[in-house]
């Protein structure tokens, strides 16, 4: 009784931290739009005063929740700890300082890792397929592809001067719906 109770525990604020991170990605852009306004991408909301401790705190919370969150197998240890870390550099490295190398590969290395889960590990199955997991595997693989797609369109729009606050604010509103629903939040099997 004791030991079911704990895995009950444990499973409960496992899929709460996934949550969590769902929620945190998914208002993360919205945030930034509602307090700094629209600048030339996410990451220069750093430099607005105002937003710049929600800015840290949104991506260190995102990151320290990436690094806890074990998932299912090694495979998702790896990706959640190299998304965690990621989130971590595009944090502490703002994106105009003398460590902006740093914070481009660990925001392009954040993004490719985060579609890399939705795509092919949220999708793994126990094989139980259920209507239900058929559903959720269909909209990981659409967030998933989603943040593949724009990710060429950070990088063009970087290097050409252009902003990137859209495709950036979509890849992490698909983030957050893939992590959303992964915590049992959309979708649940009946």
């Amino acid at each position: 009784m004791i030991q079911a109770r704990h895995r009950s525990l444990g499973l409960t604020s496992f899929l709460r931290l996934r949550k969590y991170i769902g929620i945190l990605g998914l208002t993360f852009p919205f945030q930034a739009l509602l307090i700094a306004g629209y600048l030339q991408s996410i990451s220069a909301t750093y430099y607005n005063h105002t937003f710049q401790p929600y800015f840290i705190a949104n991506l260190a919370c995102i990151g320290l929740f990436l690094f806890a969150d074990k998932g299912y197998d090694i495979k998702d240890i790896i990706a959640n700890r190299i998304a965690g870390i990621c989130a971590l550099l595009v944090a502490f490295n703002p994106c105009y300082s003398s460590n902006w190398q740093v914070h481009d590969i660990g925001a392009i290395v954040l993004f490719i890792t985060l579609g890399i889960i939705s795509c092919f590990l949220f999708t793994q199955t126990n094989g139980n397929i259920t209507a239900e997991k058929i559903l959720r595997n269909d909209i990981y693989k659409t967030c998933g592809i989603i943040i593949f797609g724009c990710i060429p369109f950070i990088v063009l729009f970087s290097i050409l001067g252009f902003d990137i606050f859209i495709p950036e604010s979509i890849c992490l509103v698909s983030f957050g719906i893939s992590w959303l629903i992964k915590g049992n939040t959309f979708f649940c099997d009946k």
